[in-house]
């Protein structure tokens, strides 16, 4: 595993916490996600660019860098939570599981009730290697009592824009073949844009 912390890998890590009485500037959103390669990234954005010259959206994209394949959302928060991080590492650390592939191939909006739809690239197909993964980790995250902030339900997906207007309907888009070789811990700082990798897990055949 890596990190941005020194010392043992089950060690709490070191997070500046804000003073007695100071209002934090931002809130804290800590989530498990796949992180695609360079070239899954470039194929990603042409997809939304090949959907844009279309659909001619009117929503706010998501950078590049910032996308990802959320697996498990472990809350947000105001103040920073080394506990709950420390915890996350400790699951992560117990994972065992081999490499595996994902083939995005559909796009489509989530409902929302912000104004805000979700535009996604996702999956025609079953999964069942991600979805093995997904409830592998959910084990280790529930047996260290992380369990309070999980989903019951797992759409995989990467979202590459929050529109104004919902999409009524489901488009095919030319394949995306990912090889899935690690996964990731992330701290995304609400409202600044702003993604900090925690730690990075390799999988291994």
């Amino acid at each position: 595993m890596t990190s941005k912390y020194d010392g043992p890998k089950n060690a709490m890590p070191q997070m500046s916490l804000f003073g007695a009485g100071t209002k934090p500037a931002h809130e804290h959103n800590y989530f498990f996600a796949l992180s695609p390669t360079a070239e899954v990234r470039q194929q990603l954005a042409d997809v939304g660019e090949q959907l844009n010259s279309i659909h001619k959206f009117n929503g706010s994209w998501v950078s590049s860098e910032r996308f990802h394949l959320t697996l498990h959302h472990l809350g947000q928060f105001q103040e920073v939570r080394p506990d709950r991080v420390a915890k996350a590492i400790t699951a992560a650390n117990k994972i065992q599981a081999k490499p595996f592939g994902v083939v995005l191939d559909q796009f489509m909006c989530f409902d929302s009730r912000t104004g805000r739809f979700p535009c996604v690239i996702t999956s025609e197909n079953e999964l069942p290697q991600l979805k093995f993964f997904w409830q592998l980790l959910k084990n280790n995250l529930l047996a260290v009592k992380l369990g309070d902030k999980l989903n019951n339900s797992f759409k995989p997906h990467a979202t590459l824009l929050y529109n104004r207007q919902p999409l009524a309907e489901t488009y095919p888009v030319t394949p995306i073949r990912w090889r899935v070789n690690d996964f990731v811990l992330i701290e995304s700082l609400v409202g600044k844009s702003t993604h900090i990798e925690l730690g990075r897990w390799p999988l291994t055949e």
